[in-house]
């Protein structure tokens, strides 16, 4: 790589000097100069894209920290820094740090950085290996449009159907050169190009990629089933969570999983289509949070997922322990074939083909209980299967990134809506998050506000 100088504007400066973790003075007074690598070769783009300590890291902790999944005790509340306190109860206005701005805002945004250098390099390249130029450019494509959508989740309001979403949606690089000014589209006009650079990835992308941190064609129609389910769209969730279906839809029997290991899952293991990880929600670890009782206490005694998914703490209370991340203090953020299975037994329920949708849920929850204990689940009352469905979705999908999605999701519908409380026991302390509050769009952290001049989100 070549070794030049730009000048450079506001948002770099604010990344870089947020990642290095710089005192205010520092901040204040950095001069816009710096030395950067420029890529030249495809062999650069490759290493660019295959750094997964930053490629497949990204994700913000605030992905989880808000959802319902999991409490922590009030020791454990009041020993943690005042921007987690403010997290785990909602706060209105939480007091981003430095450090916090790092994790939950600057990770996703250095990543989409890298992309769009590999995109605008690779279209400055001629007589290279096509196929491979091909291959980088999918790539990127996924990887923007993934660390978008997980930004959407967090930093927009959320995708209304039959709507205009004419509202703001997350803050958008146009490209890498960073004279142009950042903005910010519309809600409609974010999810508009999410879709249509994942669609131009996957025609790009290979069928199958020697390791799981590369996106492939699967990974692709996988996370656009999931974008589709988050805009409520479920007739094309459903058609590409069965096209991501057709190249593999293996799924692991857990009654041939060792139960009594720290994590019976293996990492990047069958199941797994795209590796990715959360390791910014430092509450959620075995050793500060509890799986939150109600999802703990809805699993039958026969469901494997029981004992698979959960360890026993010594005050009666329990940790997750089973993740495709890895390790109890990563959260798995990736895409996985079970995903699939919910997303299309749910979208043909709401299509109205319940006993397709049974087949489905019914085939799987057999390799998820102890052999020959599941019953099958049979209704033909709409609202009775749907139910049914979420709830298995949510015990399947638990501390996966997808939680606070659903919530935003289902809290539109009469028939799904909750509403969440914290409160510690011996404590007057509570705090309650109402559906389709305004706090389940996060505040734009000050610092960004103040030196981009980008409008703030609402409360």
């Amino acid at each position: 790589m070549k070794l030049i100088l730009f000048n450079i504007g506001k948002w770099l400066i604010l990344t870089l000097l947020i990642l290095t973790h710089i005192s205010c003075n520092e901040f204040l007074d950095a001069k816009p100069q710096i030395s950067v690598n420029i890529p030249e070769t495809l062999s650069d783009l490759r290493l660019l894209l295959d750094d997964a300590n930053t490629i497949n890291q990204s994700a913000p902790g605030l992905i989880e920290l808000g959802s319902d999944d999991y409490v922590v005790d009030y020791t454990v509340f009041t020993s943690r820094p005042m921007f987690e306190q403010q997290i785990y109860l909602w706060d209105n206005h939480p007091q981003f740090q430095l450090s916090d701005i790092s994790l939950q805002w600057s990770k996703p945004y250095r990543t989409i950085l890298i992309s769009n250098v590999v995109l605008e390099t690779l279209d400055r390249m001629n007589d290279v290996d096509n196929n491979l130029k091909n291959q980088l450019k999918g790539e990127a494509l996924f990887v923007k449009s993934f660390n978008y959508y997980i930004l959407s989740q967090i930093y927009s309001e959320p995708y209304v159907p039959n709507s205009k979403n004419d509202n703001l949606g997350v803050v958008y690089r146009p490209s890498s050169d960073f004279s142009e000014q950042s903005y910010r589209p519309t809600i409609a006009n974010v999810y508009e190009t999410i879709l249509e650079e994942l669609k131009q990835g996957y025609e790009l992308l290979p069928v199958q990629q020697i390791h799981k941190t590369r996106p492939d064609k699967q990974a692709a129609a996988a996370l656009l089933a999931r974008v589709y389910l988050s805009m409520e769209n479920y007739e094309m969730a459903l058609q590409y969570a069965e096209k991501a279906l057709e190249y593999d839809n293996y799924l692991i029997d857990f009654n041939t999983l060792p139960i009594t290991t720290s994590n019976p899952l293996e990492v990047m293991g069958k199941e797994v289509i795209y590796h990715a990880i959360c390791n910014t929600a430092s509450y959620i670890t075995a050793s500060r949070s509890n799986v939150a009782p109600s999802v703990y206490n809805s699993f039958d005694d026969n469901d494997l997922r029981k004992y698979l998914y959960f360890n026993a703490k010594a005050n009666g209370t329990f940790s997750f322990k089973a993740s495709h991340s890895g390790s109890s203090v990563m959260i798995f953020t990736g895409l996985a074939i079970d995903e699939l299975y919910f997303i299309q037994a749910e979208c043909l329920a709401r299509m109205n083909n319940l006993k397709e949708a049974l087949i489905i849920m019914n085939k799987f929850l057999k390799l998820r209980w102890k052999s020959n204990t599941y019953l099958d689940f049979n209704s033909e009352d709409k609202l009775e299967v749907l139910k049914f469905i979420l709830k298995e979705r949510r015990k399947g999908l638990i501390f996966r990134g997808i939680r606070w999605s659903d919530l935003r999701r289902l809290n539109r519908d009469d028939n799904f809506k909750v509403t969440l409380t914290r409160q510690f026991l011996n404590n007057t302390l509570t705090s309650e998050l109402k559906p389709n509050d305004l706090r389940y769009t996060y505040l734009i952290p000050e610092e960004v506000i103040n030196m981009t001049g980008i409008q703030q989100n609402k409360r």
